[in-house]
C-alpha cells in the first residue's frame, strides 16, 4: 500500500513539474545573506583585540598581573589555616587562561 501510494505521488510530480525561471534570483539573495555583516563583525572584534592588548601593554597590564599573583601567593603563605598547594593555582589560572583565549578565538568564528 505504502508503495503504490509513493509511486503514485513520485508520478505526479514528475508529471506536473514546472520549470520556474530564476532570472537571478539565487544570487541576489546569496548576496543578501549575512555574510558581509560577518566580515565586519570579525574586523570589529580584532580591531577591539588590538586596541585592548595596546592598552595592557601600555599601562604595564603584565606588571599588574605578577603582583596579584604575587600577593595571592603571599596571602595563602600567610594564612596558616587555610592550607593550599601552589600548583593548584598555577593549574587553576592556567586553566581559566585556556578557556578565556579558547572563548575569545571562537568569538571571531
Amino acid at each position: 500500500m505504502m508503495e503504490t501510494d509513493d509511486k503514485l505521488i513520485r508520478s505526479f510530480f514528475e508529471e506536473n513539474k514546472k520549470e520556474i525561471a530564476d532570472r537571478g534570483f539565487s544570487r541576489r539573495v546569496m548576496r543578501s545573506l549575512p555574510r558581509r555583516k560577518n566580515r565586519i563583525f570579525k574586523a570589529l572584534t580584532i580591531a577591539i583585540g588590538i586596541a585592548a592588548f595596546g592598552l595592557f601593554i601600555a599601562y604595564d597590564g603584565l606588571l599588574g598581573l605578577i603582583y596579584i599573583i604575587r600577593d595571592l601567593f603571599i596571602a595563602i603563605a600567610q594564612n596558616s589555616n587555610l592550607y593550599t598547594d601552589p600548583k593548584s593555582i598555577i593549574i587553576a589560572v592556567v586553566v581559566l587562561a585556556v578557556l578565556g583565549f579558547s572563548k575569545i578565538c571562537s568569538l571571531s568564528d
